[in-house]
């Protein structure tokens, strides 16, 4: 030991002695400082991802509405045509067709059509914006129509709008010229109890693509039945099959909207945060889950850079003790050295 070395003097155990206490106590305060910030680092990272969640539920609830609003509204103006303007096709060809391009391009969407029940379609879209007309005649084998093998009433847009009886969105699907995800949004138009035909919009998610990748941390959105994220601000989850929805979906099955869990990766065993939230549209009949997750291992190299650098003051600290303890000592024990000489 060293203090029952002869050889050391009175200093040099001074010395020691203070920086075995103030490396004990250094040691002790920094474990405690370690566990507290990972502890408020973690309750603060979940209150951030659930703030996140928020405004994510909130951007989507905005995006069904705006569109929902805006297929009822051309819905709407259908319906307020005299009905012998509204019969069958060519009533709607001769009064109406001319208007799509009106609606789509006053929408900003990708088509809007009427599809009918002989499986006809009157459409503007891009096909017909480059053949510079308002829109085009479509499907029901007749030979002189854009693709006469196209039938309408096999689409599951016009089938969901009649199951529905009201508005229906289609799953997400990768639109074939953007290669963006996309939406259909239809409805059935009837005159009198009868179907005339099932209005649909086609939309790209663009818009709300752009309002994700503004938002920080890890957030994403996917339909319940599909567990296919349409919507991301990690553009590599989009339209991609994601190996943890289940578990996501399963833990937030448990716990419920809004509430933290913890879970680990499928592929890689990271332990994660989660949070999710349910979003509803009783007029679209929509189900779609939004996500915000945060892995513990990004938490946990910031807590240990932050001990680290706690480390290295403690450290300087350390020898700044050592050397003041040393000098003081030296000075008010020089006068006791001086008279043993």
């Amino acid at each position: 030991m060293f203090f029952k070395n002869s050889f050391i003097s009175v200093k040099n155990k001074l010395s020691y002695t203070t920086g075995i206490i103030v490396a004990l106590a250094l040691f002790i305060v920094t474990a405690m400082a370690f566990y507290s910030s990972r502890e408020n680092l973690i309750i603060n990272s979940k209150n951030a991802n659930k703030d996140y969640l928020l405004v994510t539920t909130a951007q989507v609830e905005t995006y069904i509405e705006s569109y929902v609003e805006i297929l009822l509204s051309i819905k709407k103006y259908i319906d307020s045509l005299p009905k012998y303007q509204t019969e069958n096709f060519d009533k709607l060809e001769e009064y109406f067709a001319k208007d799509l391009k009106v609606f789509k391009d006053g929408s900003n969407t990708l088509a809007v059509y009427l599809g009918f029940p002989d499986g006809t379609m009157l459409v503007s879209d891009a096909e017909s914006d480059k053949k510079g007309i308002p829109f085009r005649k479509r499907g029901g084998g007749i030979s002189y129509y854009d693709d006469p093998q196209y039938n309408a009433t096999t689409r599951d847009w016009y089938k969901g709008a009649l199951k529905n009886k009201g508005v229906f969105v289609s799953d997400v699907y990768e639109d074939s010229v953007t290669k963006f995800p996309s939406f259909t949004y239809s409805v059935p138009i009837e005159k009198n109890g009868k179907l005339i035909a099932v209005l649909g919009v086609d939309l790209l998610l663009t818009s709300l693509q752009k309002t994700f990748e503004k938002l920080p941390g890890s957030v994403f959105v996917f339909d319940n039945t599909s567990s296919i994220p349409f919507a991301s601000n990690d553009k590599s989850l989009i339209l991609k099959s994601y190996p943890n929805i289940e578990e996501i979906k399963n833990h937030h099955k448990i716990v419920g909207d809004y509430k933290t869990f913890e879970y680990t990766g499928v592929n890689n065993g990271e332990k994660r945060f989660g949070v999710c939230a349910n979003i509803n549209n009783s007029s679209a009949h929509v189900n779609y889950v939004a996500c915000a997750i945060q892995k513990q291992d990004d938490l946990d190299r910031l807590v240990i850079k932050d001990v680290f650098d706690q480390i290295i003051t403690s450290i300087v600290i350390l020898i700044l003790s050592c050397f003041i303890v040393y000098f003081i000592s030296s000075r008010l024990l020089s006068p006791l050295q001086a008279i043993q000489n």
